[in-house]
């Protein structure tokens, strides 16, 4: 079975029977027409970013021939709640429909956001921050464990668990991830590393010079030196400007200081381009 059947199944569950006549439809057939004003977005909708692109496009075929796919709403009061089809509604709403097919049905919010995040997760619509900070929605406003999480969205135990960790990482990497500019796999290499200075370096070098995962998870930075050996550590403040220095020329920049109070400071290059790109960020 594969993992859309599964999901597909498992929706299917939570979408319990449709509501009779209400107030906005003339009749008890499954799909029914509401004013478009009547909708609100899910607040718990996982999905935070909608490509502009795709939804120019999914506007233009709106204009055409109307929303095919009925969106799935819930009642909230006197509005109508999207559980399920917000680019449908927001492409109905750039196209100027008065009016949408929707299937009207009940559910608790719990049901909404596994809805929510299942709907995405077949269409593959979420990034992994998105659907990390979705399970963690689900566990902490309804405190499921991640077996639970798992059961209730088809996924791996597993792989609930590797996502939750993607959590971990700084705000501004889980951006990169995020808009792409690093994959989940760079991502979880960059988990290896506990400082999160380190991690941010990486991430840049990740972007710039285009690092593999493999060269991630090999990648090492320079460890206090054993105390048999006669070598001094970096002052912590030396090694704030180190780490200042590699961000600004986006590479690596070792330090090697000496008893005598003598040292040497290496910068690597893997090519005559690289090392004239260093030379230039070093003459700014």
């Amino acid at each position: 079975m594969t993992e859309s059947t599964r999901l597909g199944r498992g929706i299917s569950t939570l979408i319990p029977k449709v509501l009779p006549k209400t107030e906005n439809a003339t009749s008890a057939t499954l799909e029914q027409k509401v004013a478009i004003d009547n909708l609100r977005v899910n607040p718990r909708q996982p999905r935070r970013n909608f490509d502009p692109a795709a939804l120019a496009e999914l506007t233009a075929s709106v204009q055409e021939k109307g929303v095919l796919q009925p969106i799935l709403v819930r009642r909230v009061g006197h509005h109508f709640e999207i559980i399920a089809g917000e680019r449908r509604f927001r492409a109905a709403k750039a196209a100027g429909l008065a009016t949408v097919p929707v299937h009207i049905v009940k559910m608790t919010d719990q049901e909404q956001l596994e809805a929510a995040i299942i709907e995405n997760i077949i269409r593959e619509d979420l990034s992994a921050i998105e659907t990390a900070k979705a399970f963690k929605q689900l566990q902490k406003e309804f405190s499921l464990s991640q077996e639970e999480v798992a059961k209730r969205t088809g996924k791996e135990r597993s792989t609930v668990a590797n996502l939750l960790r993607l959590l971990q990482l700084p705000t501004n990497i889980q951006s990169m991830v995020d808009e792409k500019k690093i994959s989940m796999g760079h991502a979880r290499a960059l988990l290896r590393f506990s400082n999160a200075t380190h991690q941010d370096i990486l991430a840049n070098l990740i972007v710039q010079k285009g690092l593999s995962v493999r060269q991630v998870e090999q990648w090492k930075f320079d460890q206090p030196k054993n105390k048999t050996v006669k070598t001094q550590t970096v002052n912590p403040n030396l090694q704030n400007t180190i780490e200042d220095i590699q961000r600004k020329i986006g590479t690596k920049v070792e330090i090697k200081a000496k008893t005598d109070q003598k040292g040497e400071i290496r910068i690597p290059y893997f090519h005559p381009g690289e090392l004239t790109k260093i030379l230039q960020q070093l003459l700014k």
